[in-house]
């Protein structure tokens, strides 16, 4: 669907991110809707988790809220991938929730594009400047000659030389010619399940973001006319539960790259600028991590499944969350072919089936 440039080598900054995979965000949304409902999946967007209908660490049914009212969602075997844990916790699984100030609390983000730029002399700009610390480049979609798909600022630099009003950081993606498709630059804390601190959140960084496109503006050849676009939907945070589970991941196990014999994967990012997998590897993620504790016929994937701050660094990027996603949903599956609790699933049978979809158990090398 030309949405994206595969894997690229990074040219700078690969100490910190190695490979990159950009993607056009329009194109994927399509394109996961179709895969979804091409394997069968029964799609209902704009439909919120309300409630759980739980007793004795067993869900029967999920209250859903839409437009249309409530209503409720039976099944065998439900996979939480709420992102805040929003299932485990109504069916009452332990967590612990993270408040501004908390140890291992986040910010929330706010992602943009900024749109009618000069790529190509933004970067050269930003190297005369000796502030480029990632660059990495691709042929984009609908062009012939490469273009750089990846531009990081040291925005800390740009302080020292004087620019006050630079933001805290800068990473971008660029899939699309004249434009920076993903910027990842400001954020807010807040406590994330509380409405009236999204509200502000989310004010406050349209803002910033507007203010973003100014100091652009202002300072880097290329993005004389330049103007933000395209936001995130909403604010993102990047932890507001995390759901206690039968194996919780620790800095040790992410940074050592850890094996286990129930692992249902492996990954190998940690986004964290002082910590690194040992000897530029990956670590597995058993099985039981993804396991919310007393509670039977429930997995969870995604940023919510890891207390531990650095591994947490670590499980909750994209990446990460597909691995578990696939196997959470794998397992879900498996669960109710034998009509038993999601922790008595054959590990060696899910394994085998997740290979035999192409999961990697094992540290690739090239």
């Amino acid at each position: 669907m030309n949405g994206g440039v595969g894997h690229v080598e990074m040219e700078r900054g690969s100490d910190f991110v190695s490979m990159l995979t950009p993607v056009e965000p329009e194109t994927f949304k399509l394109a996961a809707a179709r895969l979804c409902r091409e394997s069968g999946v029964k799609l209902l967007l704009h439909t919120v988790c309300e409630d759980a209908d739980a007793a004795d660490g067993r869900v029967k049914a999920v209250r859903v809220w839409s437009k249309a009212g409530t209503g409720m969602v039976n099944g065998k075997v439900f996979v939480d991938c709420s992102g805040d844990g929003d299932l485990a916790a109504a069916a009452g699984a332990d967590y612990v929730h993270y408040r501004p100030g908390d140890p291992g609390a986040y910010t929330a983000g706010f992602t943009f594009r900024l749109c009618n730029v000069d790529v190509q002399a933004l970067e050269a700009d930003a190297d005369r400047k000796g502030v480029l610390h990632q660059v990495a480049h691709a042929v984009k979609p609908y062009t012939t000659v490469p273009g750089a798909v990846r531009i990081g600022i040291d925005m800390r630099k740009l302080r020292e030389q004087g620019a006050e009003e630079a933001p805290g950081y800068f990473l971008s993606t660029s899939v699309r010619p004249r434009e920076l498709t993903y910027c990842n630059c400001i954020n807010h804390a807040l406590d994330p399940l509380a409405p009236e601190d999204l509200t502000e959140a989310e004010v406050v960084l349209r803002g910033r973001m507007l203010d973003v496109a100014d100091f652009f503006r202002k300072t880097f050849a290329g993005c004389e006319g330049c103007y933000p676009a395209g936001p995130a939907p909403a604010v993102g945070p990047r932890r507001a539960r995390a759901i206690r589970c039968d194996y919780e991941m620790t800095q040790e196990d992410v940074t050592s790259g850890a094996t286990f014999d129930d692992q249902i994967g492996r990954y190998g990012f940690i986004d964290n600028p002082t910590h690194r997998v040992k000897d530029a590897g990956a670590y597995g993620i058993p099985y039981p991590a993804l396991l919310p504790q007393g509670l039977d016929n429930v997995l969870v994937a995604g940023k919510m499944m890891t207390v531990e701050l650095v591994a947490h660094n670590s499980t909750r990027n994209t990446v990460c969350c597909l691995v578990c996603g696939q196997a959470a949903g794998t397992a879900a599956a498996l669960a109710a072919r034998d009509e038993g609790p999601a922790r008595e699933v054959d590990t060696t049978e899910l394994q085998d089936v997740l290979r035999s979809a192409g999961v990697i158990f094992e540290p690739q090398q090239e």
